[in-house]
Formats: structure tokens, sequence, C-alpha cells
């Protein structure tokens, strides 16, 4: 009996420990990568808030994507986290020291949180980035001018996150 006990103190104290064997995809990536490897990047609004992220698209920025779309497949049960870092203007959020949706203790996810009626910049194939929806609340929020730029002009100019904080 004793030893069972001495297993489950183990199991239990040792489960911090635990950690994700491979992230999702996207996870990794720097702004600039986020961007020019993502396929399809939208600006949608949240429209269902049952546990599936059902959106309504406002804006393709980046491939295609259909006028109502499903985007993952979970959301965090945490409080929904509304931080936009003051329309992107935050050097912390392009320093990528901070998350909206940062990745919690030996998870292979983000803490996605949306509230229904937000807007958000999503990066359809890369949920694996803390940065993969933010919440966008105007058009001068400097995260989306940013990745319109990059993709509207990604062959030419190459803007840098230099340029962003120019604008």
């Amino acid at each position: 009996m004793q030893q069972l006990t001495t297993i489950v103190l183990l199991l239990f104290v040792s489960w911090p420990a635990f950690s994700c064997s491979a992230r999702m995809q996207g996870a990794l990536l720097n702004h600039e990568e986020l961007i020019d490897t993502t396929e399809t990047i939208v600006l949608a609004e949240l429209v269902d808030t049952t546990m599936l992220s059902y959106f309504r698209t406002i804006e393709v920025i980046k491939g295609q994507m259909p006028a109502e779309f499903q985007w993952v497949k979970f959301r965090a049960r945490q409080s929904h986290i509304d931080n936009d870092f003051d329309q992107h203007r935050a050097q912390e959020f392009w320093s990528q020291q901070a998350y909206r949706a940062p990745y919690p203790n030996g998870s292979c996810s983000p803490s996605l949180t949306f509230d229904s009626g937000e807007r958000y910049l999503i990066f359809v194939e890369s949920p694996g980035h803390g940065h993969s929806a933010e919440i966008i609340k105007s058009e001068s929020d400097l995260w989306y001018l940013f990745v319109k730029e990059r993709v509207t002009h990604n062959k030419q100019s190459q803007p840098t996150l230099n340029s962003a904080r120019l604008l």
C-alpha cells in the first residue's frame, strides 16, 4: 500500500513536468514567417459561442475562405483574454515576449479565447502560434496593417518589423 501511495504521489508531483511532444503548426515561427508560410489569413468575427469556434469572414487577406467557417476544434475554458496590446502598438507584442493566447505549461496549443462579436486576425493553418488569433478593434491596428502590407507587397518590398513601427 505504501508503494502505491508513493507512486501516486510521484505521478502527482511530476505531472507539471510532462510536456507536449509536438506543438501545433506555426508555434515556433516569428512574425514574418507566420505571415509568409500561412496560406490563409482572414479578418473574421466570432458568430457562435459554443465550444466550437464559428466565424464570419469580414476580409480575406491571403488565400480563400468561405463566408462562414469553423476554425479551431477547441477553445480555452479560461475567461476571455481581450488584450489587443494597445492596437498592437506595445513593444512587448513586437518583441514576441507577450501573447494574448499563451501556452499553458505542458500544452500543445495556445489558450485561445474568443468573445462573440469581436474581430480576430486569424492565421488558419497556423493555430499553434500565440499570435494566430489576435483581436483587431480598428483598421488602424498595427498588426492588421503590418500583415496586410507584408501580404500585399511581399514580392516587392519585404516589409520588416521596423516598418510596422513607422506606420
